[in-house]
């Protein structure tokens, strides 16, 4: 088993990146975040080393520091939007890595935690 990072919404439990059927607030963050996804050298999953095999696969994080390094410039605006990062116990098997992402089963596997957007900035 390892420990998944995942920044989803509170209530709807998308990505950042998602805007269909969040708020007009959350659709204008998330076409912000992804206009600046190439500025920040963040790469798409599949530039990542990831190759995409189905709908029942999110994108997450091997660990806080990486999920840090990706949302550094965003917490303070993703937890105003009621985003949060959910913690999953994730088996291996359902774990494709990337160079600084992973995907992962979520459906699959419940959140064993839940972390608001200032407890990463306190622990970093």
């Amino acid at each position: 088993m390892k420990t998944v990072y995942r920044v989803e919404h509170i209530e709807y439990r998308h990505g950042p990146y998602v805007s269909y059927g969040m708020t007009k607030r959350s659709k204008e963050l998330a076409e912000k975040m992804r206009s600046e996804v190439c500025k920040l050298r963040q790469p798409l999953i599949h530039d990542d080393g990831i190759e995409y095999r189905n709908d029942d696969q999110y994108c997450g994080f091997d660990s806080l520091d990486a999920l840090f390094n990706w949302f550094e410039h965003w917490l303070d605006e993703l937890e105003k939007h009621d985003y949060h990062i959910a913690v999953f116990d994730v088996e291996d098997s359902d774990i494709v890595e990337g160079v600084k992402q992973v995907l992962f089963r979520r459906k699959k596997y419940r959140r064993i935690a839940v972390m608001r957007m200032e407890e990463i900035q306190c622990e970093m």
